[in-house]
């Protein structure tokens, strides 16, 4: 065996051509009122799935940011329909108990569920399962206020402060809560430490060419200073760092500051590895910022970067892509996540028609490409070969990468690789993946665990889970940086 491999992949699949995207008109948006529902059915009754046309108006009245006619016209759409799906009911009743639910949208929710307006939603109503008992989590021990200042006292006590001792303070000051009873003493001793105002003490360590902990000191200055202050005093510095350098250029292109350790680490490897590419993939950001809202992530970068390129495709709208997505996903079978979890509060859905007009444009295309790469047949097939040595080994199969590659999403595993290189290769890929094929049956585990949501909200990347549910399928389920869950259903092993 060779030593000293700095990474080991393997390819799952030979690339395959990609032929030329033709789609067909599909309707703007769909329904949200009973007129506009009278509309579709008189002049395209097929342009929408019941299913789909109540999972959406469920999502808008569940949306308190969303305008109260807008609300109430999606209420009534749902009356008009005949919503008889308990949980649903569930989820809507639940909205009249908050104190800031509407009046108007409240009267007509409760005239829904008591039958006043619309007989036959009261029987639902008494079907509606009630919660499932959660099973308390255990709380990660944390520093004692009189550890914490012990420590504080020690730093402040350093005759010869150098960037050791900084480094030090700041790693422990990254993990308290802002409003935390010790804040001013951090704060006080960054000061002393340096002699300087401890915002400027920590700009400036940053952008010192000495060893110092740059991403928690990121993280210290996100969560304190106002985005736009913390922008103008990074625009303010004279690079002489890398990671400086590279906050300015994200900064020009794409008006963007990481948040976390993990974003900064990217955001100065995209700048190092991918300097040339950052102005064209900006352009399509900016558009997308300008089209849909979208706000940029550095996760994004490869997925922006590769779709540039791609004029075939980058042209396509948000409302286009939702439509087919919807089609694709309602036509298929699905095994839900909440199944796994014994908690459901903590996730409200995974079906996508729920959570599609608030997905980010970015989590959109990747649920696009790699809903193509798991339906290609050579894909089903080698995951059917993973599957079988999987259960032969009675282990969970090797993690991996999935990267946009000449038009189409390529998964490569990264089997006996060490993590750091998983997480470096992560950073400009579409999203990681790993598999769940340790047996035959395994419709009561589908999708992440709750560490992977956890890991993924630290390390700020999106993932791709796919799990088997008996011989002849597999169900797959994309999870993002912020515990959002969307199943992509059921997909064939391929013999």
């Amino acid at each position: 065996m060779r030593k000293n491999m700095r990474k080991t992949t393997i390819p799952i699949i030979m690339l395959l051509a990609l032929s030329s995207l033709q789609c067909a008109e599909l309707p703007t948006a769909a329904p949200h009122t009973p007129a506009q529902y009278r509309q579709m059915q008189a002049s395209n009754p097929d342009a929408y799935h019941r299913r789909t046309v109540i999972l959406s108006n469920t999502q808008r009245v569940l949306d308190a940011d969303l305008p109260t006619p807008d609300r109430v016209g999606s209420m009534q759409l749902l009356a008009h329909v005949g919503l008889s799906d308990p949980t649903l009911i569930a989820k809507l009743s639940a909205v009249t108990n908050k104190p800031d639910c509407p009046q108007e949208l409240r009267d007509e929710m409760m005239a829904f569920l008591m039958g006043e307006k619309y007989p036959g939603p009261s029987r639902a109503v008494a079907a509606v399962p009630t919660p499932l008992r959660t099973r308390p989590t255990p709380s990660r021990p944390q520093p004692t206020p009189r550890l914490t200042r012990k420590v504080l006292t020690a730093s402040a006590a350093s005759k010869k402060p150098t960037p050791k001792t900084l480094s030090q303070l700041v790693r422990l000051w990254a993990d308290q809560p802002v409003t935390g009873p010790d804040e001013p003493a951090y704060r006080h001793i960054a000061e002393q430490l340096t002699a300087r105002h401890w915002d400027d003490a920590l700009l400036a360590a940053i952008n010192s060419p000495a060893k110092f902990e740059r991403g928690r000191a990121m993280e210290i200055l996100a969560a304190r200073l106002p985005a736009n202050t913390l922008k103008v005093r990074i625009y303010e510095l004279q690079p002489r760092t890398e990671a400086i350098a590279a906050l300015q250029t994200f900064l020009d292109n794409f008006s963007y500051v990481p948040s976390i350790r993990a974003e900064l680490a990217a955001v100065v490897a995209i700048f190092k590895t991918r300097l040339s590419s950052i102005r064209d993939a900006a352009k399509l950001s900016n558009r997308w910022v300008s089209e849909y809202g979208y706000a940029f992530n550095i996760r994004d970068f490869h997925l922006l970067n590769k779709l540039t390129n791609d004029p075939l495709r980058n042209m396509i709208s948000r409302t286009r892509l939702i439509a087919q997505l919807s089609q694709l996903f309602d036509a298929r079978r699905h095994v839900p996540y909440s199944d796994r979890v014994v908690d459901r509060a903590k996730i409200s859905t995974d079906e996508f028609s729920m959570q599609a007009e608030i997905l980010a444009m970015s989590d959109l295309w990747k649920l696009y490409l790699l809903d193509e790469m798991l339906s290609r047949p050579r894909m089903q097939l080698a995951l059917k070969i993973m599957a079988d040595e999987n259960l032969s080994k009675s282990g969970s199969g090797a993690p991996g990468l999935v990267f946009y590659k000449q038009g189409q999403a390529d998964a490569m595993l990264y089997p006996g690789a060490s993590g750091g290189q998983l997480v470096r290769d992560g950073r400009d890929s579409l999203c990681r993946f790993t598999t769940n094929f340790a047996r035959k049956y395994n419709s009561l585990e589908v999708g992440p665990s709750e560490a992977q949501l956890t890991d993924a909200r630290k390390g700020n990347y999106c993932g791709l889970v796919l799990t088997s549910v008996n011989p002849q399928s597999f169900t797959a389920h994309y999870y993002t940086a912020q515990g959002k869950i969307v199943s992509l259903g059921n997909y064939p092993f391929r013999n």
